[in-house]
C-alpha cells in the first residue's frame, strides 16, 4: 500500500462539507472520516482512499500524470480547417427573432366592420355640434343616439377582436368611444343651457314694455286699490356662474319713497340663491321706470324677507303703501297684487284659510294660508285687505300637482317686529295706524 495511506483520517466538519470524493465523486458531509491528500490538498473518504490505494484525484493519478509534451493528439482542428469549413445556406440562418416568430399568435388580417362601423358614427356624432349652434333639440336628441350606439358598437367589436385572432381594430374602436363620449357629454350640457334659455325666454323680458296699468285707469279704480298697484314693482335679479347666467322672476312692495330712494320688500329667495346674493337686481316700476336696486337689510335665518333700494326715481302721485296691524281673521276677504309668470301687475283674490305660527329663529312667526291663487312669480309680492292696507308678504305655495288653493304669506307685523326703530323709520313710510 502506497505510504499516502499513513495519512491520519478526521472527522469532517463544516468546512470540509460540500466537497467531493475524487474516488467515489460522492459529497463529503459533517461526520464523515475523511483523509487530506497531502500533495494536491482533495479530501476523500476515508474507505475510499483505502479502496483507491491512496490519493485518487486527477492532479494526483497515475493515468493522467504522463508528460503532456510526450502525449500524441487524437485530432487536431486548426483556425485554417475552420475557414475551410462550408457555411450554411442563408435559408436556413435566422436570428433569434425570427425564430421566435415560430411560435407567436397570427398576425391579425382583417379589420373589423363593427370598429369601423363605431368610428364612422362617432364622427356623425360630431354633427350635433351644429344641432347646438342653431338650438335645434331634435337634432340634439339625434346626436346624443347616435353617439350612444357608437359607444355599444365600440365595446361590442372590442370583445369580438379579443376573442378572434384574425380581426384587429382596438385603435378605431377605443377612439370611436373616446369622441363619442366627449360628444354626449358636451350634447347634454348643451340640452341643459338650452333648456335654461327657454325657460328665459318664455318669461317676458323686463325691458320689452307690457300693458301696464296708466294714470287714467288707476283714477277710475278705488282709491285703496290703485294705491295697491302703484305700490307693486317686478324684480328681475341676474345670478352669473362660470358658465352661464341665470335669472329669476320675483315680486316687491314700496315701504317709502322720498324721491331720491325707493325701499322695496320681498322676499330673501327672490334676490339670493343658496345664500348668495344676486349679481344684479332689476326692479321695474308701474310708471315704466327701470332702476337698479342693492339689499339694505335681510331677515335673519330662515325667515324669507329683505328690504332692497332703488336711487333716482321721478315717479308721480305717489302715496306709499300703508301697513296695518288690524286683526285679520279667518275668512277675511283678501286680495294680491303681483306679477305671476311675469305677467305684470295681476290681481288676484281669495280669502284667509288659516292663520298659523311657525317658530323661526327663537320666535313665533305669525304666517297667513289663503286660497288666494299665488304662482311663480307672486313671491316678494302683497297681500292686502279689502281697503288697501298691506297685511303680509307673500312666500311660497305648495306643488300646485299635488295641492290646489295652498298659498302662504308672512305677516307684515313679523316685518316691523324685526326692524329696528331706526330701521323702521327709514324703511317704512307713516303707518294707517299704529302699527309701529
Amino acid at each position: 500500500m502506497s505510504n499516502e495511506m499513513f495519512c491520519d483520517p478526521v472527522s469532517a466538519n463544516l468546512f470540509h462539507e460540500g466537497n467531493t470524493c475524487p474516488f467515489c465523486q460522492e459529497t463529503i458531509v459533517v461526520g464523515q472520516l475523511i483523509v487530506q491528500c497531502q500533495s494536491c490538498g482533495s479530501f476523500h473518504h476515508e474507505t475510499c482512499w483505502r479502496y483507491g490505494d491512496g490519493c485518487s484525484s486527477y492532479y494526483c493519478g497515475k493515468s493522467t500524470a504522463a508528460d503532456a509534451d510526450h502525449m500524441t493528439p487524437e485530432l487536431v482542428i486548426t483556425p485554417e480547417d475552420l475557414e475551410k469549413l462550408p457555411l450554411p445556406s442563408r435559408a436556413v440562418q435566422q436570428s433569434t427573432g425570427e425564430a421566435g416568430l415560430l411560435f407567436l399568435p397570427t398576425k391579425p388580417t382583417e379589420l373589423s366592420k363593427l370598429a369601423v362601423i363605431s368610428l364612422v358614427l362617432s364622427g356623425l356624432s360630431i354633427l350635433g355640434i351644429g344641432a347646438v349652434l342653431i338650438e335645434n333639440l331634435p337634432l340634439m336628441i339625434i346626436g346624443i343616439v347616435i353617439a350612444l350606439t357608437a359607444i355599444v358598437l365600440g365595446v361590442i367589436s372590442m370583445v369580438i377582436i379579443n376573442t378572434k385572432t384574425r380581426l384587429y381594430g382596438m385603435k378605431q374602436s377605443s377612439s370611436a368611444i373616446i369622441v363619442a363620449t366627449i360628444m354626449i357629454l358636451v350634447l347634454f350640457f348643451s340640452l341643459n343651457r338650452l333648456a335654461e334659455i327657454r325657460n328665459q325666454h318664455n318669461l317676458m323680458d323686463l325691458d320689452s314694455f307690457q300693458k301696464m296699468p296708466t294714470e287714467e285707469e288707476l283714477n277710475q279704480m278705488p282709491t285703496y286699490f290703485a294705491q295697491a298697484m302703484r305700490a307693486n314693482v317686478a324684480i328681475r335679479p341676474l345670478f352669473s356662474t362660470r358658465f352661464t347666467t341665470q335669472s329669476a322672476s320675483g315680486s316687491g312692495v314700496i315701504l317709502r319713497c322720498d324721491h331720491i330712494n325707493a325701499f322695496i320688500v320681498t322676499n330673501k329667495h327672490v334676490v339670493t340663491n343658496k345664500n348668495r346674493a344676486a349679481d344684479s337686481i332689476r326692479v321695474l316700476f308701474y310708471n315704466g321706470e327701470k332702476r337698479d336696486a342693492t339689499i339694505e337689510w335681510m331677515a335673519p335665518g330662515e325667515i324669507d324677507l329683505t328690504i332692497i333700494s332703488c336711487p333716482g326715481l321721478v315717479m308721480k302721485d305717489y302715496t306709499p303703501v300703508q301697513l296695518t296691524d288690524n286683526v285679520i281673521k279667518q275668512g277675511d276677504v283678501v286680495f294680491a297684487i303681483g306679477n305671476p309668470m311675469n305677467l305684470y301687475w295681476s290681481f288676484t283674490k281669495g280669502v284667509i284659510s288659516g292663520i298659523r305660527s311657525r317658530r323661526m329663529n327663537d320666535r313665533e312667526i305669525v304666517i297667513y294660508q289663503t286660497q288666494t291663487p299665488i304662482n311663480y312669480g307672486n313671491s316678494g309680492g302683497g297681500l292686502y285687505d279689502m281697503t288697501g292696507l298691506l297685511i303680509g308678504i307673500n312666500t311660497w305655495t305648495q306643488d300646485k300637482s299635488i295641492s290646489e288653493g295652498l298659498s302662504f304669506a308672512f305677516s307684515i307685523k313679523c316685518l316691523t317686529e324685526l326692524l329696528s326703530e331706526k330701521e323702521r323709520k327709514q324703511y317704512i313710510a307713516k303707518p294707517a295706524n299704529n302699527i309701529l
